[in-house]
């Protein structure tokens, strides 16, 4: 497993200081949590996966709205529904998801890893998706890069299974 800090595009970096000084939960899911266990894999967009409560959701759209070179218009309560995602896209390089009706957050916090994300003036300590977490969500996608990362993440959790 990657020790090292996450490293990140500066604003999308910047949203999870800005998140994490909030207490927003959210746990990073996609490709950057992919190359979290995988290096090679190069991610695209940071996808961050949210507790939907509304005190919670409230937090993250403040956080995505300060400081931002514009206001996203989004209502907080939306976010507090499952299976949305919400682009957010032109300062940031990001979509803030809410979990699909298979999915419940406290499960995926519960198994995710604690890890630091590259920032100044100190790293940031945020939540990566546990690998059985992403071979569930990937596994509803027909992507080729998601069919390789599953196959690749099941070969590592297969390893760390058997040394549990």
């Amino acid at each position: 497993m990657n020790s090292q800090p996450i490293y990140m595009y500066a604003a999308n970096a910047q949203l999870l200081a800005k998140l994490v000084e909030r207490h927003a939960r959210f746990v990073i899911v996609g490709g950057f949590a992919v190359q979290f266990y995988l290096p090679e894999r190069q991610p695209d967009d940071l996808d961050l996966l949210i507790d939907p409560v509304v005190t919670n959701t409230n937090l993250v759209v403040d956080a995505v709205n300060s400081g931002a070179l514009q206001n996203y218009s989004f209502e907080p309560a939306a976010l507090a529904k499952r299976n949305i995602q919400w682009p957010v896209k032109n300062y940031y390089y990001v979509d803030i998801l809410t979990p699909d009706e298979a999915t419940e957050f406290e499960c995926v916090w519960a198994t995710s890893v604690e890890t630091e994300v590259a920032y100044q003036p100190s790293p940031i300590r945020v939540r990566v998706a546990g690998i059985s977490t992403l071979i569930a969500m990937l596994s509803s996608s027909e992507d080729e890069k998601h069919k390789r990362d599953i196959e690749l993440l099941g070969k590592l959790d297969d390893v760390h299974k058997q040394k549990v």
